[in-house]
């Protein structure tokens, strides 16, 4: 079954259906990105929502947090 690689894009014959990657290389690159951007939002958005003081003072709101997702998706 071809299949496109969620991390580098590349065209791969899967052995599984549930395959999303070509390589454990690609899993592992995509997951630990994955990992980082969910650290950076979490602090961020605990900041706001618990030390509204601190976060203002280092310049986090909710459009600091949506630039951020946008960020990533793009």
């Amino acid at each position: 079954m071809k299949r496109t690689c969620n991390e580098c894009s590349e065209a791969y014959v899967a052995k599984k259906s549930s395959s999303k990657f070509c390589s454990t290389g690609c899993r592992k690159n995509f997951n630990n990105r994955r990992a980082q951007r969910g650290t950076i939002l979490y602090d961020a958005f605990m900041a706001l929502r618990y030390d509204r003081k601190a976060a203002k003072a280092a310049g986090i709101d909710y459009t600091f947090i949506c630039r951020i997702g946008e960020m990533f998706n793009d």
